[in-house]
Parts: structure tokens; sequence; C-alpha cells
């Protein structure tokens, strides 16, 4: 109990030291700023692809992108992507093969920390919070703010760990979310993509 608190907090401070230092929510430019290399690979658009994945050979990080999943799930994907990276999980694998990628005990942990990671980076807490008063609808704000329901939940889970909010979630995301991202209708990227 004691780590996983330290944990959130690390995620938490991780993902605000980040913001504060680049103010940027274009995940294709934070990877520029942030020395992150990214290209397209086709993996397929069936419910078990591979959405992206992240590797480390030496001191460079590159990501690879599914090229056949929507721009929506790209975009999520190569912020959830850069969360391995801030988090110091592509270091944890080490030299990254098909055999050891997806083989890992911790597998579903860092998972379930990335996806914290990109609710913490990509939402802010205050804002979160303020439209969440005004809506009283968990889906309403997700909609308002521009978030699929799964970041959303991420979001909401470590608003519930800091006692900010005391209603549990109506939804339950699990952490293989990035797969299965619904953005509902009328949501679409960023104007800056």
């Amino acid at each position: 109990m004691i780590f996983e608190m330290i944990k959130k907090e690390l995620i938490t401070q991780t993902a605000q030291k980040l913001w504060n230092t680049y103010h940027e929510r274009n995940p294709y430019k934070l990877c520029e700023l942030l020395g992150i290399r990214y290209d397209y690979l086709a993996l397929g658009d069936d419910p078990d692809s591979i959405q992206a994945c992240v590797v480390k050979n030496s001191r460079c990080y590159a990501a690879v992108i599914n090229s056949d999943i929507s721009r929506i799930k790209q975009y999520f994907a190569l912020f959830h992507e850069i969360s391995h990276v801030e988090l110091g999980h592509a270091d944890q694998l080490g030299a990254c093969t098909c055999s050891n990628l997806f083989s890992s005990k911790e597998t579903s942990v860092m998972e379930i920390e990335a996806n914290e990671f990109v609710a913490e980076y990509y939402m802010d807490t205050r804002e979160t919070l303020e439209v969440l008063r005004e809506t009283n609808d968990f889906f309403q704000t997700a909609s308002i703010m521009q978030v699929p329901p799964a970041i959303m939940d991420y979001k909401y889970r470590m608003l519930k760990y800091y006692e900010l909010v005391r209603r549990e979630c109506p939804i339950q995301t699990w952490s293989d979310c990035m797969k299965n991202l619904d953005c509902g209708d009328g949501w679409d990227l960023p104007e800056y993509l």
C-alpha cells in the first residue's frame, strides 16, 4: 500500500514536472522536445493489434505507432509511450525484443501507471474539478475536456486517490484501454494536428 502511494505521487510529480517544463499537449512535438523518435508501422486494426510500443537502444528511445488505427488512437497511444519513457519503464525492460516485450509480470502494472501518467499530464486537475462540479456528470466532463472516457477514468482514479472526489467512477477501465479508446460522438483531435 505504501509503495502504491509513493508510486502515484511520483506519477503526478513526473507529469507535473514535464508539463511545467514544456507546456505541450501535442505528443508529436513533445517527442521532438524529449528526443524520442517515432515512426509508423502497419500492425493491423483488429482489437488485439499492438497500438504502439517504445524501445530503447543505447540512450535513444523510439516509439512505433500502428498506422492502421485511427488518428485519435495514434495520438493517445503516443502519449502513452511517452509515459513509459518518462516513468522509466523503457529503461526497466532493458533491451527490447519481441520475446520479452509482452512476457513480463510487471506489464499490466506499467500499463496502468502509463495510463495514469497520461491522465495526469493531459488533464489539469483544477480544470477537471471545475468542469466536474459544473456538470456533475462524468461523461459530459470527458466530452467538454475532449478526452475519451477511459482517460477520464484514470484521471478520476487519481482525483479519488488524492481525496478530491468522493463518488466511485461510473466506469471501470482496464490496463489495455488504449486498444479500445471510445471518443464518443463529436470528438476530434485538437486543431494543431
